[in-house]
């Protein structure tokens, strides 16, 4: 077995796994799991300069749950709710999405 099998495998039993971190969200129309990371957004905002909007949410996804990585400023719908997309990472195929709210809802 390689590293990358490993890894990959580490992050479905493990990172991903709904008895360790993930819990259970429904993303556009479907339930997957998904880590929301609350400490390191408000890290962010704490870190940020003033004015500089950081987002509201901080999510972590694998990414076979898109057929593309997610673009900046594109909506997406996480439980129920309409986000607009600040920022998307991808690192060893997890997708590190900052979302945000309009202030108009």
């Amino acid at each position: 077995m390689n590293l990358k099998k490993i890894i990959e495998e580490d992050l479905q039993n493990v990172f991903f796994n709904t008895n360790e971190f993930a819990e259970i969200h429904v993303l556009d129309d479907k339930e997957v799991p998904i880590i929301i990371d609350e400490d390191e957004i408000q890290k962010r905002r704490i870190q940020a300069a003033e004015g500089t909007y950081v987002g509201e949410k901080l999510v972590l996804i694998q990414s076979k749950y898109f057929k593309r990585k997610p673009v900046e400023g594109r909506s997406l719908r996480l439980d129920h709710k309409e986000y607009f997309i600040v920022s998307c990472k991808e690192t060893d195929g997890i997708f590190e999405i900052t979302l945000g709210v309009n202030d108009s809802d």
